[in-house]
């Protein structure tokens, strides 16, 4: 079956889904969501907006794809590499929750971020270091290995989405070790366009790639860099080519489009850019 294509809600802005978000997927013939459960986007209690979800998805026939789960970049909140163990393991048990309410839900992964940044603030954005962080990839690690002992009891799925500023390499090996059956990779191709070579970027990621952020970029990068999360095609990212890759490249079933809109809702401009996205698709699934 040719891979379909599927929206964040992050597109509708930073809060909980609401049944309205479900009401407009099902107009537009979008048939698979990813929903975020991060600061900003939960609330304090997490139940009764996952139980909504589950009732909204049944009743507009949209599928709950994935769950993207808390994040943060030092010195935020959420970071799974935070220095303060007791920090680290309330966000640890925030991850915990978020894994057992995608499988409530019916998500096939939640995504985790790659946040190994040994100083704040992180490149690309070239500022001199503030604060250095020279046990974050270890910290990181043992986080990750502790979440993931939770997500094989609940069966979900994690993926490791790749972050601005830290080579894809990098992520894929630090998921060596682990089980592609427990562990994929999330790819962000807004975060992996400022690099000189985005396809050098996702070239390692292919093995373990489960899930999507798929957006454009400007492509500058160093200083100038922005991560925009674009509708595709509106910035400089090769879409004919990497959808190519994606398609004849890897078993993903569901392509997750991560966009932000000003608007906050689906426009016509996006439309036109998923229908090209299925046009693609189509042509590459044939060769």
């Amino acid at each position: 079956m040719k891979p379909r294509i599927g929206l964040s809600c992050s597109l509708f802005g930073c809060r909980p889904p609401v049944e309205d978000d479900f009401r407009r997927f099902r107009e537009f013939g979008v048939q698979y969501m990813e929903v975020s459960l991060l600061r900003g986007w939960e609330a304090p209690d997490l139940d009764p907006i996952v139980e909504r979800i589950r009732r909204w998805s049944e009743k507009y026939d949209i599928r709950v794809n994935s769950v993207h789960g808390p994040s943060g970049a030092p010195p935020h909140d959420h970071w799974l590499a935070d220095p303060d163990e007791d920090q680290r393991r309330q966000n640890l048990q925030d991850r915990r929750r978020v894994l057992q309410a995608a499988r409530r839900i019916g998500a096939r992964y939640v995504v985790v971020e790659y946040e190994c940044f040994g100083q704040w603030p992180f490149w690309p954005h070239d500022q001199p270091a503030l604060t250095r962080f020279p046990k974050a990839k270890e910290l990181w690690r043992q986080s990750f290995e502790n979440l993931l002992e939770e997500a094989a009891r609940v069966g979900i799925r994690l993926a490791v989405e790749n972050v601005d500023g830290l080579p894809c390499a990098d992520v894929a090996e630090a998921l060596k070790p682990y089980d592609p059956d427990l562990v994929g990779v999330c790819f962000d191709s807004s975060h992996a366009s400022y690099g000189p070579d985005l396809f050098a970027e996702l070239a390692p990621l292919i093995p373990r790639l489960i899930g999507t952020h798929l957006s454009d970029n400007d492509g500058l990068e160093g200083g100038n860099f922005i991560d925009r999360h674009w509708f595709p095609f509106q910035g400089r990212i090769d879409w004919n080519r990497l959808m190519k890759i994606l398609v004849t490249a890897t078993a993903c079933p569901v392509f997750i489009v991560e966009v932000l809109t000003p608007e906050k809702t689906i426009t016509p401009e996006l439309v036109a850019s998923l229908d090209r996205l299925h046009k693609l698709i189509e042509i590459h699934g044939k060769s």
